[in-house]
């Protein structure tokens, strides 16, 4: 008897101890989940800054997983961007706080923060349609609240606007959200908290500070190509430096045939003539069967660049255009019997049709 008693108490010390193992393994789990969560609410950054090379930049920032309000606040230091909409509060997730784009020079520098925060000192109100833009305490009053408040009412967010007296407000309908009727109901404010570190990053910051001018040394510029036609067509154009670039730089050109590109392409720099003081690039791209050149981007060893953007005239070229012509264009004579009119002339004469230049046009 004492023995089975033993080995039962033994086995179910054994059970025991396994639901209290699964129990913490449970809660470390969920521990884990939680903090995840937290850690979830968070800023989305997409930060691009310039090259020489490739001049354009953005500053996107979105809302992370945020399942609960919070409100982003934008601090500039250098330039001026704005928020999609100020105050920014929201609860929803990969939803924009701020874009903005450029190419070429650029000072921007600031950041962004997510604050913690939440919706309190409830007024009751009258029902409202989708679009009325006051509100009226139907009891109370709207002590504590303020011009440009978010407030919440249902699931809308509202931006005050005014406050005419005490027991109106003046609003701005679905201020981030979309706007709808409500029955008689509560409002209730928007209250910052403090910076919430729980989220990673909880902070964006950026400081975009370009200027091709002196941090590429100049532009250079393409002038208008031309096509040398013959058995070989290729395209020829110059690359123009700047007026006081030096002599003597290695410019690494790329460029595609028939959208395919092609390897760095090096040319030196010959005298101007008609300008001694400077040196441009000759460039001259057999088509080699293709039908198409497109140029890329050019670099120069002293820093000068040419991207596609500044002094384009043309940057691509059409082998048809470049193409000899073929065979004689007969234009046909017609009689005018109007009077005044002369008899035709069947003198030849030189003629351009489809913007090639066919030599002498008979008439026949």
């Amino acid at each position: 008897m004492t023995l089975a008693l033993y080995g039962k108490t033994k086995r179910r010390q054994g059970g025991l101890m396994l639901a209290a193992l699964m129990a913490i393994l449970f809660a470390a789990l969920g521990g884990v989940a939680v903090i995840s969560s937290a850690f979830a609410h968070h800023l989305e950054p997409d930060i691009k800054s310039p090259t020489c090379q490739d001049q354009s930049w953005h500053i996107n920032v979105n809302t992370g997983q945020w399942s609960e309000f919070r409100e982003a606040v934008l601090t500039n230091t250098t330039g001026s961007v704005a928020m999609v909409r100020t105050p920014f509060v929201s609860d929803s997730f990969n939803t924009s706080i701020l874009s903005v784009s450029g190419t070429g020079a650029v000072h921007l520098a600031g950041d962004v923060t997510q604050y913690l925060g939440a919706f309190s000192s409830p007024v009751q109100i009258d029902a409202i349609d989708s679009s009325t833009t006051s509100l009226h305490a139907s009891s109370g009053t709207f002590a504590g609240y303020l011009t440009n408040d978010v407030i919440l009412v249902g699931t809308e967010m509202m931006k005050v606007t005014g406050i005419p007296d005490p027991t109106h407000l003046t609003v701005t309908r679905g201020f981030g959200t979309a706007a709808s009727a409500h029955g008689a109901g509560s409002v209730s404010r928007w209250v910052r908290g403090g910076v919430d570190l729980l989220g990673t990053p909880h902070t964006v910051t950026w400081n975009l500070n370009f200027d091709p001018a002196t941090d590429c040394g100049g532009f250079i510029t393409i002038s208008m190509g031309v096509c040398t036609v013959g058995a070989a067509p290729a395209w020829t154009f110059h690359l123009l430096a700047p007026n006081d670039a030096q002599s003597g730089q290695t410019l690494t050109l790329k460029y595609h045939y028939d959208g395919e590109l092609v390897d760095a392409h090096m040319l030196t720099q010959v005298e101007n003539g008609s300008n001694p003081t400077k040196a441009d690039w000759l460039v001259s791209i057999p088509f080699s069967g293709h039908a198409t050149i497109t140029l890329d981007h050019a670099t120069a060893t002293g820093g000068l660049t040419w991207n596609g953007v500044q002094g384009v005239t043309n940057a691509v070229a059409s082998s048809t255009a470049c193409a000899s012509p073929t065979g004689t264009v007969i234009v046909k004579k017609v009689k005018d019997t109007s009077t005044g009119v002369p008899a035709a002339d069947t003198t030849p004469f030189g003629g351009t049709v489809g913007g090639v230049n066919w030599g002498t046009i008979l008439f026949g």
